[in-house]
């Protein structure tokens, strides 16, 4: 029986940098270990063992759990969805669906620093509050010199 021998990930420097590149590009470990042709449980071994590897990977991809639900939403957003009728008479229909603006609002409310305008963004001048009696002299409106009654249709 042969002795362990380590994966080339684990030997070789220039495999690391291939599978971080690959690791930004994916954005997932499965996806840069397809990439790659690593295994996706020797990626894991070697993050548990070498911490600075576990750190870079990190740093490339952040938050995993972000980076997999942000994908989904682009590829809902870019490919939409199959949607199928079939009618009475057996004839078929289909379409691709896009909803665009729940994808959207959906992006906002989990990353607003990335996909809002956020706090740095440039708000509207307020307008200053006019008083009845300006906003009447804005438009050029005249009293009426007579008493409106509403019960004669005179409004």
């Amino acid at each position: 029986m042969g002795r362990f021998q380590p994966s080339l990930l684990a030997r070789d420097p220039a495999e690391r940098a291939r599978f971080l590149l690959a690791l930004r590009a994916t954005g997932t470990i499965r996806g840069a270990a397809e990439a790659t042709g690593a295994a996706v449980a020797t990626v894991n071994r070697l993050r548990k063992r070498d911490h600075d590897f576990a750190a870079a990977c990190a740093a490339v991809m952040g938050d995993p759990r972000t980076y997999t639900l942000e994908a989904a939403f682009l590829a809902r957003l870019t490919d939409g969805v199959e949607r199928t009728r079939t009618y009475a008479d057996g004839r078929v229909e289909t379409w691709r669906d896009y909803n665009d603006a729940l994808v959207f609002a959906v992006l906002q409310r989990l990353w607003p620093d990335r996909w809002s305008e956020g706090a740095g963004a440039a708000k509207p001048p307020e307008r200053p509050q006019m008083t009845r009696a300006e906003f009447v002299a804005a438009i050029g409106m005249r009293r009426r010199p007579w008493p409106v009654d509403p019960a004669a249709g005179d409004a």
